[in-house]
């Protein structure tokens, strides 16, 4: 019998906006837990009322990923550490951190649950924490104590457990994604009923487990590699994940260098050559990916990224990361926000000054003067500029956030007709020119401190300002084709006159069956666009479109939290006999009981057990399945 609350759990019932408000909708009901077992108690509730149940965090996913089709239940508050960590950590941890111990005691610890002969590197630790936890309160915590994480994405906003049930990209090429750092899951599933899952080489006794605060006498202990790493990159679909055992480093400090933009034609054909697999089945890493720190310790390249503005398909910027030992010095404030981003962004409505702000930016300011010295026709252009900038207050002040007015700055933008602005020096050329600003004025840096300062872009103080379409595809980046999708989508960029951006992370390969990240040098590609709703629809739905069919042509691999056309077919294509494990595991998790956490993102997908025999046939057949089973 499942452990949970008496009472019943609360439901409300409101408006939920995602992060870049795509897909705002009220689902049928709102359930908050606050501890694990009113966690159990909402699972049960939800298939009490013959209803599914769909878990969230932070709202990240620009994909349906978290849209409930009946019960949503946000995971915020189960936000606390469920142990001290192993071993005992540079620095103090802060009571106020930890969940409450029912009766009062002391601080959990995990040395006495090890199994004999389990020893950890004296510069890697184990935290246990809830995975509701924030990934910047995480970072904050950790560092009090001296610690960090191994690798992350690029924002700290997100959830913990969101960021690994969507597979979020890593930023270190040589590392696999934080997802892969999880040691021990706490999943509950369909029925309330609790799992705790680890690898066959397990680290914790099994007659330990016990003596956790809160633990149930009734959860399923798990030990097999395929049950491992199944539920962690689902998307939700195999449950809650309540709890994570997370292997992380002691606190380091990076070096990050950006440049100003340089061709990209001098950059492609140098990536091409920079990654190979060698004959014995060995990365070869080379050219780009070995530049040495410049400082004097030469440390290897752990990071590297090239921005590619999307309209002109030029121009590209490139940031590298190197670990730094260089002590007593903090500089991660030179990094400044675009004109766009610092005022629109930040500046709360009427932004009657913001915009008005605008028409000093000096690469307007530059283009006027030019535009003055023109014979006959310049003053006229300089005077369309000043009337378009008015257009934007106007736009400004009759809009309720700042994505509903970049919305229709856009649409106008794509709207004008050369007589409206010149035929020589358009104001679309000027629009398009915009998103370059945006990209260089974030770029030619140089900042050096703590990790979590560099890696986290804070994009979540963005949060109700941007309004994008973003989509990720990862590929093999030992092989051309993703160079090849990228050309393509850089030809129908221009062609339409695309503002936006590309960005290319790498990282290195995961071991979860749905994880994107699938080779041993795996290239992100993510491709963003203004969200630009006008009467006739998308502005940039035909760009779009190509961009999917293209990704699809060329193997890409979409990410399951940003935009993407997934079908269940596709999925099938793209994860071969690592999704029939992952089903085999789903339909284990499910034997008896209610589909609690399917919904129509997972039904489209595929991400369901299709065939029920397919358990019985793959139980028989494994040398391990539940026979690891306590």
């Amino acid at each position: 019998m499942p452990c949970f609350s008496q009472g019943l759990v609360q439901v409300t019932k409101k408006l939920v906006k995602d992060y870049t408000e795509t897909h705002p909708y009220t689902p049928d009901g709102i359930l908050r837990p606050g501890n694990l077992r009113e966690l159990v108690r909402c699972v049960r509730q939800a298939e009490d009322a013959n209803s599914t149940i769909r878990p969230q965090g932070s709202g990240y996913s620009l994909s349906r990923a978290a849209v409930a089709d009946d019960f949503l239940l946000f995971t915020d508050d189960l936000n606390k550490w469920l142990s001290r960590p192993t071993p005992a950590p540079p620095s103090a941890v802060k009571t106020g951190w930890f969940r409450p111990i029912a009766g009062g005691g002391s601080l959990h610890t995990l040395e006495s649950m090890l199994r004999p002969g389990v020893t950890l590197n004296p510069d890697r630790f184990l935290v246990h924490v809830e995975a509701g936890i924030k990934i910047k309160d995480l970072l904050s915590q950790l560092d009090a104590c001296g610690l960090g994480l191994f690798t992350m994405g690029a924002g700290g906003g997100q959830s913990l457990a969101g960021a690994m049930s969507t597979g979020t990209h890593g930023s270190d090429f040589k590392l696999p994604p934080l997802f892969d750092f999880v040691r021990a899951i706490h999943l509950v599933g369909p029925g309330g009923q609790e799992w705790w899952i680890e690898p066959s080489n397990s680290l914790f006794r099994p007659d330990r487990l016990s003596s956790m605060p809160g633990w149930c006498a009734e959860t399923n202990v798990v030990r097999d590699d395929d049950w491992f790493h199944a539920p962690v990159v689902s998307v939700g679909r195999c449950g809650v994940i309540y709890s994570v055992v997370l292997e992380v480093p002691r606190q380091f400090r990076l070096r990050d260098q950006s440049q100003k933009a340089i061709p990209w034609s001098d950059v492609r054909p140098k990536l091409a050559d920079s990654a190979k697999m060698g004959a014995d089945g060995s990365l070869d890493l080379s050219g780009l990916f070995n530049k040495k720190s410049p400082e004097p310790d030469g440390m290897p390249l752990r990071f590297f990224q090239v921005t590619i503005d999307l309209a002109k398909g030029k121009k590209c910027w490139v940031t590298r990361r190197w670990r730094t030992e260089r002590k007593g010095e903090h500089n991660i404030s030179t990094a400044q926000p675009s004109t766009f981003d610092a005022i629109l962004c930040s500046s709360p409505k009427p932004y009657t000054a913001a915009v008005a702000a605008l028409q000093v930016l000096p690469e307007l300011v530059a283009l006027k003067v030019a535009l003055s010295m023109t014979p006959f026709v310049g003053p006229v252009w300089v005077t369309n500029i000043d009337v378009f900038f008015n257009q934007l207050i106007a736009f400004a002040l009759d809009s309720k956030t700042v994505g509903e007015f970049l919305t229709k700055v856009a649409a106008r933008a794509n709207d004008l007709t050369d007589a409206e602005v010149g035929a020589a020096a358009t104001l679309r050329e000027f629009a398009l020119m915009a998103s370059e600003w945006v990209i260089d004025n974030e770029h030619d840096d140089n900042r050096w401190g703590l990790s979590h300062e560099i890696v986290d872009g804070h994009p979540d103080k963005r949060r109700g300002c941007l309004s994008a379409h973003s989509a990720e595809f990862f590929f093999d980046a030992t092989k051309p084709f993703y160079q090849l999708f990228l050309t393509d989508v850089l030809i129908a960029s221009v062609s339409k006159g695309v503002p936006g951006y590309a960005s290319l992370r790498f990282m290195g390969q995961s071991k979860c069956l749905l994880a994107m990240q699938r080779f041993p040098l795996t290239v992100a590609i993510e491709i963003a666009v203004p969200r630009a709703i006008s009467a006739a629809g998308d502005l940039f739905e035909e760009f779009t479109n190509v961009m999917h069919a293209k990704a699809e042509q060329h193997g890409g691999i979409p990410h399951w939290g940003q935009r993407h056309k997934l079908t269940a077919k596709r999925v099938e294509k793209l994860y071969g006999s690592s999704l029939e494990t992952w089903r085999y595991v789903l339909g284990e998790l499910e034997r008896g009981k209610k589909k609690t956490f399917s919904s129509t993102f997972s039904v489209q997908r595929g991400l369901e057990m299709t065939d029920p025999k397919m358990v019985d046939r793959v139980r028989t057949e494994s040398d391990q399945g539940l026979s690891a089973i306590l």
